[in-house]
């Protein structure tokens, strides 16, 4: 008699401390903490005897917070990953610019020294056409022959 009596206070509380935890779990998936309301359900349905009225809905308690916890992690594994591809897109971005600035300095660095050669040419050019006229004029030709002027 004394056993049944103490097995049944023993059934009692841990049905009472199943309760306890279903409640707690509950309240920590109210407040967002998916991780915490499972340890809760699960240690629920550990002290939960097996003839417990409310262990099946506990039981899909703790699934139902499981699959909300595993899309919240793939939510933010696709957030953070959409994080890391525009953070790569955006480099890609800013070195095809600084590439793309490079190339620009150096076309225009080339264009400049062609211009400078080009200039340079043109200069050589008109001073040997003014020492070629200059030349001319020091010097006629007279019956076949080149005679100098002065």
């Amino acid at each position: 008699m004394v056993i049944t009596a103490f097995t049944r206070a023993v059934v009692v509380a841990a049905v009472t401390a199943a309760v306890a935890f279903a409640w707690r779990a509950s309240a920590h998936k109210q407040k967002g903490d998916l991780d915490g309301c499972i340890v809760d359900y699960r240690r629920a349905l550990e002290l939960a005897p097996g003839d417990w009225q409310d262990k099946k809905a506990v039981e899909k308690a703790c699934k139902d917070a499981e699959a909300d916890r595993d899309r919240r992690e793939k939510a933010m594994d696709d957030a953070e990953r959409k994080r890391a591809e525009e953070a790569r897109k955006k480099r890609e971005a800013e070195e095809a610019k600084r590439r793309a600035d490079d190339e620009a300095r150096r076309k225009a660095e080339a264009d400049r020294k062609k211009k400078d050669i080009e200039e340079a040419r043109r200069k050589a050019d008109e001073e040997a056409r003014k020492r070629e006229a200059d030349e001319a004029k020091r010097w006629r030709i007279v019956g076949g022959r080149a005679r100098a002027l002065r």
